[in-house]
This record gives structure tokens, C-alpha cells and sequence, in this order.
């Protein structure tokens, strides 16, 4: 019992932390959490823990750039996410036809299959899959892909993705609570 106390602490603690460096404002897990609470009928607590849950995700990362690739599946793996990795659009929908992933994480400009034509066969193949999509090519006046779920520009700050992709996996499973009730 104790044990299941401290983990409920430190989750909660965790939930209610604070990004506020960020352009978009900020946003509290804890609100987010609430949310669950609300569309689900249940307590906080069991809003809470299906929250966690979503959280720690399985991302699949599609980039051709292999040690962007790697430092991205490393820092994804050492914030507690499952991490798959493509070397473009063409691996990504192979893997994607095997193993259920919570998010794909994707450049755009890739050899074979580009990440906005992955963006587009993901969202008709299972659209219930958030897809981020990042880039260097674009320019800061450019309009993030439509359909998207998040949007980054590289070189990005290492909190702005994690942000990010906190953000979109939060909405997924949001959505997903939406679409059971």
C-alpha cells in the first residue's frame, strides 16, 4: 500500500508540473487529467493513471538522418516512451503494418517516401494515430501540414519536442476517450 502511495505522490507530482517557457502557454497535466475525470465519469485518481498510461507511449521516429535518428530514439526511450525507428516513409508504413504505435514522429524531407505523403497514408490507413511532423527546410512564415498533430522545426529545444509530443499523445487519447463515450 505504501508503495502504491508513493507512485500515486510522485505521478501526481509529475502531472502537475509546469513547461513555462513556452510560446503556446502553458499547460498543467493535471488539467489534463481532469479532463479524463469528466469524460469518463471516474475519479481523479483513475483519470489519473489512464492518463500515465497514454503517456508512456510508443512512438515510432522517422528520420533519414541516422544520428539525428538515434539521439531522438534516445531521448524519447530515457523519458519512459517505447521507441520503434524508420529510415523513411516506405520502412515507417512496413513497421506501422505490424506494431501499434501512439504516435509517429516524422521529418519531411526523406528519400523514397516523404513525411508529408507519410502524414497522408497514416491518417487514411489509421487516423486515430497522431502524426508530428518536423523539419529544417521550411521557413518560419510556412503553415504546418495540414492534419498534423504537432509541428517543430529543427534544430528544436530538446523541452519544446518532449513538450510537443506530450501535447499530441494528451490529445490522442483524449480524442480516443471522446470517440468511447
Amino acid at each position: 500500500m505504501v508503495a502504491f502511495v508513493a507512485l500515486v505522490v510522485l505521478a501526481l507530482s509529475r502531472m502537475s508540473e509546469i513547461r513555462p517557457d513556452k510560446s503556446e502557454g502553458c499547460a498543467k497535466r493535471s488539467s489534463v487529467a481532469a479532463k479524463f475525470a469528466v469524460y469518463t465519469g471516474s475519479t481523479m485518481l483513475e483519470s489519473f493513471l489512464r492518463l500515465h498510461q497514454a503517456m508512456a507511449g510508443k512512438i515510432l521516429v522517422v528520420e533519414d538522418d541516422a544520428i539525428t535518428r538515434k539521439n531522438l530514439c534516445l531521448l524519447l526511450s530515457e523519458e519512459g516512451y517505447e521507441v520503434d525507428q524508420a529510415g523513411d516513409g516506405v520502412q515507417a508504413l512496413e513497421i506501422l503494418a505490424s506494431q501499434a504505435f501512439d504516435l509517429v514522429l516524422s521529418d519531411i524531407i526523406m528519400p523514397r517516401m516523404d513525411g508529408l505523403k507519410l502524414l497522408q497514408r497514416v491518417q487514411s490507413i489509421s487516423p486515430q494515430i497522431p502524426v508530428m511532423i518536423m523539419t529544417s527546410y521550411l521557413s518560419a512564415s510556412s503553415a504546418p501540414p495540414q492534419g498534423a498533430a504537432e509541428f517543430i522545426w529543427k534544430p528544436f529545444l530538446v523541452d519544446d519536442l518532449l513538450f510537443k509530443v506530450d501535447r499530441a499523445l494528451h490529445n490522442a487519447a483524449l480524442d480516443g476517450l471522446q470517440q468511447q463515450k
